[in-house]
């Protein structure tokens, strides 16, 4: 008799459970977390901005200066002329005047930082690479080059070097031999190079000082995509009592703490060494988590294996899973974008907030969420609610990606995580289960109610 009672509720049950579905009773799907724009004041990072200028006419005493160079807390620069080299402090004062044995008529110069040696041309076949501390010349390079203008690719141990209107040789580090070459095509007279694998997603870029156009003209070039940017700005307009034109180029993110700075020599009357901010150097990361709800502890489980998989009774109560994403870097996140992915066998029941898409194409859930700007340290979660309806002993899976951008450089952060469920057989004590459930709706069957009580369940 007490099994038949039971059976009736199974079956009341599941007749509510039905007219539930229909109305949506148990759709979470609600917007009660905004994943929007953030209300951190950002930065009033300016490109372009002069962060530091110094006359070097004056600093060195005498005009001809050419090469430019940041490192160590020091500038350096060459007397296109002459054998004279100059160091100065940070601050643009004098600390010595040198030659390097042997070398002589130095224009552009390159920081290496496989070696710590400084390299440069004197617009011929050769580059030479010293210490710019001990002042003793350590390696010569030759081929069929013209080194006016020079860059140190640190990520291919290259160089990049270039003469007027000649194409940009790309040449071995070691043994000086050319590798490759490339035409810049609308440049007449590069005299200065630098390369940029830090501003705007990292690029990687070349910058090129050109004595065309207003005579000293910066512009960029995308070393992945052969061709010019548009990205251009024009050093001659900042400085017009020099009358100057472009001379050497490099690129730092040891001048000022938290940007990549763009600096080079401006050849004029007084020469003019100078340093803009370029981009904000931050690091940028994030990271994300799938948990999976477990009604037997009332905590989240982090089951990134199959072999972690939670062990969820199949066809009992809905379940559902939580997504972590985490700004962990230092800098503002932009456009971040959060895929799903879950298995049709766990079927989809709501999503708190909503998805901004939403597909469903068997045997797949697909959806995403779109968060304009992301704090450092700040935490979003977002809940999916789901009913186990595949097979006993069955292994489901739900996967998660986020993928996002850093606001001041653009440089792209992505991560992503697993999270397995396994739907066990029914247990004995399945009657249980279902009195367990029907207990959640007591105040809707109020017979139901008096029947639980007088069977002393």
């Amino acid at each position: 008799m007490k099994r038949k009672i039971i059976c009736m509720l199974v079956m009341t049950l599941l007749i509510s459970a039905s007219a539930m579905a229909v109305t949506g009773a148990i759709n979470v799907e609600k917007n009660d977390l905004v994943c929007k724009e953030s209300n951190k004041e950002l930065s009033t990072f300016q490109p372009w901005t002069i962060q530091f200028s110094f006359d070097v006419e004056a600093a060195s005493g005498a005009l001809g200066n050419a090469g430019s160079e940041y490192i160590n807390d020091h500038f350096y620069s060459t007397r296109w002329a002459s054998n004279l080299l100059h160091e100065y402090t940070s601050g643009g004062i004098l600390t010595k005047q040198f030659s390097i044995s042997g070398v002589t008529g130095l224009r552009d110069l390159a920081y290496c930082s496989a070696d710590g040696y400084l390299y440069g041309g004197a617009a011929g076949g050769t580059i030479w690479g010293f210490d710019p501390v001990a002042e003793t010349l350590e390696a010569t390079l030759s081929d069929a080059f013209q080194c006016r203008a020079i860059a140190y690719n640190e990520d291919l141990d290259v160089f990049y070097v270039s003469n007027w209107g000649d194409p940009v040789w790309v040449v071995d580090r070691l043994t000086g031999n050319i590798l490759n070459q490339f035409n810049l095509s609308t440049t007449t007279s590069t005299y200065g190079l630098a390369y940029d694998n830090v501003c705007n997603g990292g690029g990687p870029y070349l910058w090129v000082f050109d004595q065309g156009g207003s005579g000293a003209e910066i512009h960029q070039w995308d070393l992945t995509a052969g061709a010019f940017t548009g990205v251009t700005h024009d050093v001659a307009g900042d400085f017009p009592a020099s009358v100057g034109i472009a001379g050497g180029l490099f690129f730092t993110t040891e001048f000022m703490s938290g940007t990549a700075t763009l600096g080079g020599l401006l050849q004029g009357t007084p020469d003019i060494m100078f340093c803009y901010e370029l981009c904000e150097k931050c690091e940028a990361d994030i990271d994300v988590e799938k948990l999976v709800y477990d009604p037997r502890t009332g905590n989240y489980v982090d089951a990134d294996t199959k072999d972690e998989a939670l062990d969820l009774p199949f066809c009992t109560r809905d379940s559902h899973f939580k997504i972590v994403v985490t700004n962990t870097g230092d800098c503002v996140l932009k456009n971040i974008t959060v895929k799903d992915v879950m298995s049709d066998s766990l079927e989809y029941l709501g999503a708190s907030p909503k998805p901004d898409f939403f597909q469903y194409t068997p045997p797949e859930y697909n959806m995403e969420w779109y968060i304009d700007l992301m704090d450092q340290g700040q935490v979003i979660e977002i809940l999916i609610e789901f009913h186990v309806r595949g097979e006993p002993c069955e292994y489901d899976s739900n996967y998660v990606k986020v993928d996002g951008y850093c606001r001041s450089h653009g440089t792209h952060v992505d991560d992503d995580d697993w999270c397995w469920v396994h739907a066990t057989k029914k247990s004995k004590d399945v009657y249980r289960s279902i009195l367990d459930l029907l207990e959640n709706y007591l105040n809707m069957f109020p017979l139901l109610q008096r029947l639980l009580h007088s069977l002393g369940l």
